[in-house]
């Protein structure tokens, strides 16, 4: 989705994202997406802005993707359950991450009026021009190739299918008892909660958020406490440990690269 995607290798892809994967489960508010957007790899091939609009693009293709997959599957879940998911706080997660990002955007709102009250005239003019490039960054991200378009949604949709599975095939090893609900559907529907639950990453790979919204699902479902709360542990640190190791070890790489090319010139 970058604009000029040619500038940065896939390699080098690859260890951006996973150094930002180690970072945000390492710190929190996602900290690490800001390093993949200051990234001189990144800046090479983007500019700042450009970076960050390609970012919000992934995380609304991201989050289109979940809400078709919920609109289909929640409603089977609901019904299967008695319709207790909501009671029984599902959707508990969510709605504190709404919440806080609501509060958000009330402090970035009034912020704004404060700022609009002292310099209007400056504020406006850079308001007009930021929209402006802005549109020209979101039409960079839209108007790609129709088979870059393909590609991209083809590879969301393969993303999200595996970690269906991996949700579901966790359930399974664990020997869950049988419940009310499929444990396919309930592998997506643990999928969906710890998602939607890390629309605010307040904690460090969201230790505790993600932890309640993988057990709720299991718990409505009937299953024990001790089920829910071995399976919420497992899935996190599948989700989280390959790849913050493949992280740690990408964060040497420019540094090797240096000493082998050091080496190389010396020989020379």
């Amino acid at each position: 989705m970058l604009p000029a995607p040619s500038e940065m290798g896939r390699t080098e892809a690859v260890r951006i994202f996973h150094v930002s994967i180690l970072l945000n489960n390492l710190l929190p508010f996602r900290v690490g997406d800001g390093a993949r957007v200051l990234s001189p790899s990144v800046r090479r091939a983007a500019t700042i802005q450009q970076a960050l609009v390609v970012i919000v693009a992934e995380r609304i293709l991201d989050g289109l993707a979940l809400l078709a997959v919920a609109l289909i599957v929640l409603p089977v879940f609901f019904n299967a359950t008695g319709g207790e998911a909501f009671a029984n706080g599902i959707s508990a997660p969510g709605t504190g991450a709404l919440l806080i990002f609501g509060i958000g955007l009330a402090v970035g709102f009034i912020a704004l009026i404060v700022a609009a009250g002292v310099r209007w005239q400056a504020l406006k003019l850079l308001i007009t021009s930021r929209i402006q490039s802005l549109r020209a960054d979101i039409l960079g991200v839209v108007q790609h190739p129709p088979r870059h378009l393909v590609l991209l949604l083809a590879a969301t949709a393969v993303a999200w299918a595996a970690t269906f599975l991996v949700h579901w095939a966790v359930l399974e090893a664990l020997d869950a008892p049988a419940s009310a609900v499929n444990p396919i559907l309930l592998g997506v529907v643990v999928t969906l909660a710890t998602n939607f639950a890390m629309l605010a990453p307040a904690t460090p790979g969201g230790i505790g958020i993600v932890h309640a919204a993988a057990a709720a699902p299991l718990l409505v479902a009937g299953m024990s406490s001790e089920v829910a709360v071995a399976y919420a542990i497992l899935v996190h640190a599948l989700n989280t440990v390959p790849p913050m190791l493949v992280g740690a070890a990408s964060l040497g790489v420019p540094v090797l690269a240096a000493r082998i090319q050091g080496h190389s010139s010396e020989a020379n």
